[in-house]
């Protein structure tokens, strides 16, 4: 994802369009394939960050648009892992007390002549005992002098693209994904979906945790979801994950429209607006699996179906509230003709809970996390009625109690 400072858009009023570029453009083309060289070259001859960025910032001198390859650059080495891991096995010490003893030895030996002298020793005397005591040759004892400088580290692995169009895809998802982090609300809509797909894409939201609500107008299907800016806690780890969501959309055939409301400029004052749309040709980098389950999905799975119960689970399916409004449930249970549904509410406020509640019929039962809850507003007595509140893991035996109060003696 690209950082704030290499966001690129066109405002006109309050309609702001991301400068998205061509993943045909020969120029750009040219570029990217010059980025993966480097970056190839540097992960296969272990060059420190620091001289890896000097040859990609030499790819923006003289150029106007230098922001967009800084951009392309960015992707790129956000797909790099740079550490000290493969070196931490050479070497035993962290790199604080290499140096240290290092110093300790060239005051002990001093004084310490800048180069080769016939009469005092060097730097290279004092690596070249410290090598032979860690049994490693000088290059790489002096590499990991400073290995826990970022910009002295190199890359550990990295992730590649296929080609050069493939990261050219994945920036114009950044700069989509980067202003995202500005937004309010986040409105999609999708002209008669795939019920298989919409199926995924619910799920996907779910993983992601994200506050949404779901309409059907006709064939077509309206996705509310709330921005990070619209929460008063945790908007930055909202936003992450609001961000990571957005490559889904673009997996769907039918048409698609992406309404965004934004709080833009540095402090966050000007209201704007954007639209995208499948005729933006984004590419995403998901895959159409739709095997998006959360860990507390999971763990209570597995820890309801150990109980003997004489409950059992149905698949899930959405359930079609008033005002066109539809639920989508998690977990369904049936016993005794009785039908129990359960949704596990991600982040969340007091207001969209309270919300929520009013729109469930009253066999819904909704588990809420404590640790993503957005402000300090209590929920009363009344309201817990239907809740279920969890940290990390759901309770079964909590939801099995609440699941006995619908059957009737």
């Amino acid at each position: 994802m690209l950082t704030g400072d290499l966001i690129l858009v066109s405002t006109e009023k309050k309609q702001i369009k991301p400068r998205l570029i061509s993943i045909q453009s020969k120029r750009y083309l040219d570029f990217a394939e010059s980025i993966l060289q480097i970056v190839r070259e540097g992960f296969s001859n272990e060059t420190p960050r620091l001289h890896i960025e000097a040859e990609i910032n030499n790819l923006c001198s003289g150029i106007t648009d230098h922001k967009v390859i800084q951009g392309i650059a960015k992707i790129m080495l956000d797909r790099c892992v740079f550490d000290l891991s493969a070196l931490q096995e050479t070497v035993p010490v962290s790199p604080y007390e290499l140096r240290l003893e290092a110093f300790q030895l060239a005051q002990e030996m001093g004084p310490i002549a800048y180069q080769d002298h016939s009469e005092w020793r060097s730097a290279q005397d004092v690596f070249s005992i410290l090598a032979k005591k860690y049994d490693c040759d000088v290059q790489q004892l002096r590499r990991f002098l400073y290995a826990d400088r970022k910009d002295m580290q190199w890359i550990s692995s990295i992730r590649d693209f296929s080609d050069p169009k493939s990261l050219l895809a994945r920036y114009n998802i950044g700069l989509c994904q980067a202003i995202l982090l500005r937004s309010t609300q986040v409105m999609l809509r999708l002209q008669s979906p795939d019920p298989k797909m919409l199926r995924h894409l619910f799920q996907s939201i779910k993983f992601h945790r994200l506050m949404f609500s779901v309409e059907n107008r006709g064939d077509d299907t309206l996705i509310t979801i709330d921005g990070p800016q619209s929460l008063f806690s945790h908007s930055s780890r909202y936003g992450m994950q609001l961000a990571n969501f957005l490559p889904v959309v673009p997996l769907f055939n039918c048409s698609w429209t992406l309404h965004v409301a934004l709080l833009w400029g540095k402090k966050r004052k000007f209201k704007k607006q954007m639209m995208l749309s499948n005729q933006h040709d984004l590419i995403s980098h998901y895959q159409r699996k739709g095997t998006w389950r959360s860990n507390a999905e999971l763990w209570f799975e597995e820890r309801f179906l150990a109980l003997d119960t004489g409950w059992t689970l149905e698949g899930a399916t959405p359930l079609h509230l008033n005002d066109q409004n539809v639920l989508v449930p998690d977990f369904t249970f049936l016993k005794n003709g009785q039908l129990v549904h359960m949704e596990i509410v991600g982040f969340w406020r007091k207001d969209y809970l309270e919300k929520r509640l009013k729109q469930c019929p009253p066999n819904v039962l909704l588990a809420v996390s404590r640790k993503l809850i957005s402000g300090k507003k209590k929920l009363s007595t009344k309201q817990q009625e239907n809740l279920i509140l969890f940290a990390e893991i759901i309770s079964a035996k909590e939801v099995l109690k609440k699941l006995e109060s619908f059957i009737k003696p």
